[in-house]
């Protein structure tokens, strides 16, 4: 009887251990996937950026009749890096938690933003360094939230399991 037991108790404990170590396999591989992506967003934001902001000035630069053609190359670049951002926070939505999505979709927001503002507010020929000031610090600042809810994500730089509440609590109140 106590040979049966001990065998059964083996058992379990093998059906255990190899569960846990599947789950921590599946978590280095979604950490693994989730870390060039962050990477990719966080470079593509920063150009996106870069784009509006030259385009701003081109905009602030030219006369009524000829800011389209210094503001377009500008236009379509920045149109382009905003499709290619939108494809990574898609990738983001099937692997990250649900704090690195958020901040991932406000950041898009954000950039989905800046063409509309430049249309409508930013005048050919007038100075419009405040509102291209002002998108840019909004920009950086959900740059900053990325990185800290991916760190907190990932395990990076906090003694907590990666997916844990206590990692997701701290990465939440960073943001707010």
């Amino acid at each position: 009887m106590a040979a049966f037991t001990a065998a059964g108790l083996s058992l379990v404990n093998v059906a255990i251990s190899a569960r846990l170590v599947s789950r921590g396999q599946r978590e280095q591989w979604r950490r693994d996937q989730e870390r060039p992506i962050i990477a990719r967003c966080l470079t593509l934001s920063d150009d996106a950026l870069s784009e509006w902001w030259d385009a701003s000035v081109a905009k602030q630069d030219a006369d009524a009749d000829t800011y389209r053609a210094a503001m377009d190359p500008h236009w379509d670049k920045g149109r382009q890096l905003l499709h290619d951002l939108r494809y990574e926070v898609a990738q983001l939505d099937l692997l990250a938690s649900r704090a690195v999505r958020q901040v991932t979709r406000d950041l898009v927001a954000a950039h989905e933003t800046e063409p509309t503002r430049l249309v409508t507010l930013a005048k050919p020929g007038q100075d419009d360094f405040k509102g291209r000031r002002a998108a840019q610090v909004r920009i950086e600042e959900l740059q900053g939230a990325l990185v800290e809810r991916a760190r907190a994500d990932l395990g990076l730089g906090l003694r907590v399991p990666p997916g844990s509440l206590l990692g997701q609590f701290l990465a939440a109140r960073r943001y707010r």
